[in-house]
C-alpha cells in the first residue's frame, strides 16, 4: 500500500528490479489485497489480489490484471510473471497436493483439525516464548512452599478473545479489532481459548493454593485482594490490528495506575504482559517479577501457568527491545511524505536510545 519515493510499491520498476535481478528473487511477487494502482506486470508486479473475480468496483477497486488489460501488456512480461507463479506452484508441488480450489472448498474451511498433538504443541511453543525480563529474589518460580495464597488481578487475565462473526462478544470493534492472544485482521483466534486466569488457577488449585481475583482493572478492589495473599499477580495487555497503527504504547485500560496500588500493599507482585509489540512499563523498578508473551495463542493460560510453577523455563528471547519511554521510539505517520530522517539508526543503532529492557 506504501510509496517508495513517490511510486506506489507494488508499481515500483526500481524496486522489483532489485529483488528479481540484484538479489536473485526466485518466488514471485504478489500485491496485498487491493493494494494494486494499476497494471503493473512490466514493472515486475506478477500477481493481483484478490485477483479475477473479486468484482468490478469492490472497495473502490478495480481489477488491473483482467484479460483485456494482460493482452495490451508486453507477452514477455506475461510471459515472466506465469513462469515465476508456476515455477513456485511446482516446487511445492501443489498440483498433487491441493485439496480443493475456490469456491469449491467449504468442507476444508469449515473442517474441524484440532487434535490433542496440535494442543500441546500450542501449548508447548507459547511457554517456550514467555521472556522473563526481572526476577527480583527469585519470586519465581511459585511454590506452595513460599507462598500459600495468590491472587490473579487484572481485565485482561480474564479476556475473551474477539470472534468478528460472533455474537453477544459486547466489545464493538470489527474485523481488525484485536485481543491478547492474535491480534486482530484477516485472522481471528475463536473458541477453546484457555485465559490466563483460567490456567494460573487451575495450577494453584491443584497445588493447594488460596485462589482469590479481581478480575477487573479497579485499583481500589485490587489492593483490597493482594494485602491478603502472599503474591499478587497482574495480568496486563494491549494489542493491535491490521490496517491501523496503535495510539501508543501503553497498556490497555489504565492499568499503570493498578500496579501502582497493588505493589504498594502486596508482599510480593507479578507483571505478566501480554503484548503484540513494544510497550513502556514505568513501573518497572517497582515490582518484584515482569515476564511478556507476545501474543501466545489458544494456550495462553496454560502458558503462563507452565512458566510460573517452574514447569518450562522462560527460554524466550526479545525480539526488540523495549524503549524506556514512547521519547524512545519513532512515530508513526499518515501523511503523504515521510522522510526516514533517522535511517539505520533505530533502537540499539541509536546511542539516544534508552531501553527499559
Amino acid at each position: 500500500y506504501n510509496k517508495v519515493n513517490g511510486e506506489y510499491s507494488c508499481s515500483n520498476k526500481e524496486q522489483l528490479d532489485v529483488l528479481h535481478r540484484r538479489m536473485g528473487f526466485k518466488g514471485f511477487v504478489q500485491s496485498d489485497w487491493w493494494a494494486t494502482h494499476a497494471n503493473s506486470i512490466e514493472s515486475g508486479l506478477d500477481q493481483e489480489m484478490p485477483g479475477m473475480g473479486s468484482g468490478e468496483g469492490t472497495e473502490g477497486h478495480r481489477e488491473y490484471y483482467d484479460a483485456d488489460e494482460l493482452q495490451d501488456s508486453d507477452p514477455e512480461a506475461v510471459d515472466e510473471a506465469a513462469k515465476r507463479v508456476l515455477a513456485v506452484m511446482y516446487r511445492m508441488n501443489l498440483p498433487e497436493t491441493t485439496k480443493c480450489a475456490p469456491p469449491n472448498c467449504k468442507e476444508y474451511f469449515l473442517k474441524e483439525v484440532t487434535t490433542p498433538e496440535h494442543i500441546q504443541l500450542a501449548r508447548r511453543a507459547a511457554a517456550q516464548s514467555i521472556v522473563l525480563l526481572k526476577n527480583q529474589n527469585e519470586v519465581l518460580p511459585l511454590s506452595p512452599t513460599f507462598a500459600k495464597s495468590i491472587a490473579i488481578i487484572g481485565a485482561a487475565a480474564d479476556a475473551p478473545s474477539y470472534d468478528p462473526n460472533g455474537a453477544g462478544q459486547g466489545q464493538g470493534g470489527d474485523w481488525a479489532t484485536g485481543d491478547y492472544y492474535s491480534g486482530g485482521g484477516s485472522g481471528h483466534l475463536a473458541g477453546n481459548v484457555v485465559t490466563p486466569f483460567d490456567g494460573l488457577r487451575a495450577k494453584a488449585k491443584s497445588l493447594n493454593m488460596e485462589v482469590m481475583e479481581s478480575l477487573t482493572d479497579d485499583p481500589i478492589v485490587a489492593a483490597q485482594v493482594a494485602k491478603q495473599v502472599d503474591i499478587a499477580i497482574i495480568v496486563a495487555g494491549t494489542t493491535s490490528g491490521e490496517s491501523r497503527d496503535r495510539l501508543n504504547l501503553n497498556l490497555d485500560g489504565d492499568v499503570d495506575k493498578l500496579i501502582d496500588a497493588v505493589r504498594k500493599v502486596a508482599k510480593k507482585t507479578i507483571v505478566l504482559v501480554a503484548a503484540p509489540g513494544a510497550v513502556v512499563m514505568p513501573w518497572r523498578n517497582e515490582v518484584d517479577g515482569i515476564a511478556i508473551m507476545f501474543l501466545g495463542g489458544q494456550e495462553t493460560g496454560h502458558a503462563w501457568a507452565d512458566v510460573l510453577f517452574g514447569e518450562q523455563a522462560p527460554t524466550g528471547r526479545l525480539p526488540i527491545m523495549l524503549p524506556e519511554t514512547e521519547a524512545d521510539t519513532v512515530w508513526p505517520s499518515d501523511a503523504d511524505d515521510v522522510p526516514y530522517t533517522e535511517g539505520l539508526a533505530t533502537s540499539y543503532r541509536n546511542p539516544a536510545f534508552k531501553a527499559a529492557f
